[in-house]
């Protein structure tokens, strides 16, 4: 299935993409729009993804028996490993007329799984309409309470990245809270540190270094300096 092109307006669940390069797309733009498709997965039925096989030259027994492995109670279910691709395939249309629909209003879009993207001037606002009915006419909708338009003297954030200062940068409350985390692991150790917050993750090293590791896939050099003082905390726990 990798083998199959998504559109390009695809940045997740595809090869070479990511959060912060689909963040990239709408930088130092005057406002951002962020829609979110309600129920993702549920709204790829099973008929549409049988033909998708079969717009892909497999016989009508082969795309029936791949869409009744890849669905469950008619639908793509959330979790499978095979979602995802079929989700960025089942979107190809809605990718290419949202992307033409903004071209003409000299716009940016791009859609990471069900969250889209769209970036441009102050008139941009005057497409939620427009947009709003190509997707309807796609079979999917609109999930209106997580809409959100942001203008430039806003803290405009596309995929929880922030967007100010003319770069991609993790929002200023996730690093604190690291940063909080890391001192008193420090100060108190860690085993004294989880039981004041009442806390029993079996996990919780690896937790950290994980969020110090997504700050470095955003920004480099401030995830390598999480990541040093982690390194200097006596895990003993």
């Amino acid at each position: 299935m990798d083998r199959v092109s998504s559109s390009e307006y695809a940045t997740g669940f595809e090869h070479k993409t990511s959060i912060v390069k689909n963040a990239k797309k709408h930088l130092n733009q005057y406002c951002v729009i962020n829609m979110d498709l309600k129920d993702f997965f549920p709204s790829v039925s099973k008929k549409k993804v049988f033909y998708l096989f079969s717009n892909l030259g497999y016989s009508k027994e082969m795309s029936y028996i791949f869409a009744t492995i890849c669905t469950y109670q008619n639908a793509l279910p959330q979790g499978a490993p095979t979602s995802p691709k079929l989700s960025n395939l089942s979107c190809i249309r809605l990718d290419k007329r949202l992307a033409g629909l903004c071209k003409t209003y000299g716009a940016n879009y791009s859609r990471y799984a069900d969250d889209i993207t769209i970036s441009g001037n102050k008139y941009i606002k005057n497409m939620i309409p427009i947009v709003k009915k190509i997707i309807q006419e796609e079979k999917f909708s609109v999930n209106n309470k997580k809409t959100r338009i942001l203008e430039k003297s806003q803290r405009q954030e596309v995929t929880g990245l922030n967007l100010n200062a003319g770069k991609v940068t993790v929002p200023r409350q996730y690093k604190r809270e690291l940063q909080q985390e890391i001192y008193y692991c420090k100060k108190f150790g860690v085993a004294n540190h989880l039981a004041h917050i009442n806390c029993n993750k079996a996990f919780y090293k690896e937790h950290l270094y994980g969020k110090a590791c997504f700050i470095k896939m955003v920004e480099p050099e401030k995830g390598k300096q999480f990541l040093k003082q982690l390194d200097e905390i006596n895990w003993s726990y």
